[in-house]
């Protein structure tokens, strides 16, 4: 199933994120906001970064990321969360002034992608 923004997935209401986002909306774009997710998400996030996110010469902005961990994943995050996730792994924004943040990484893309057939950690 595919979710798009502001839609959450049974696996983010169960971990409260529905009202965890919408109580957090002005921190949207603030990457201090990774360190206030809940553990349970916060662990899924980073071994989805560990597996997924690989250094690259090509530019791939927060945003666009976030929406590939939210297909991935059912979990809805800000764009400032992935931003505060990527610092944390080492990866460096190209221009940490501008709202929209672009790492230089890709993201692995797998075939035949569902939610039963990846999961980055059984942490639900």
């Amino acid at each position: 199933m595919k979710y798009g923004p502001g839609e959450f997935s049974e696996l983010s209401v169960k971990a409260g994120m529905k009202e965890w986002i919408e109580s957090r909306q002005d921190m949207c774009d603030d990457p201090k906001i990774y360190d206030e997710l809940p553990h349970e998400v916060k662990t899924v996030l980073d071994k989805w970064i560990e597996a997924s996110i690989v250094p690259s010469k090509k530019e791939r902005s927060s945003y666009g990321i976030k929406t590939d961990f939210h297909r991935e994943t059912g979990i809805y995050v800000y764009a400032g969360v992935i931003n505060g996730a990527l610092l944390k792994a080492g990866y460096q924004p190209m221009n940490p002034k501008d709202t929209n943040w672009y790492f230089k990484v890709d993201v692995l893309k797998r075939k035949n992608l569902t939610e039963k057939s990846y999961r980055p950690c059984p942490a639900f």
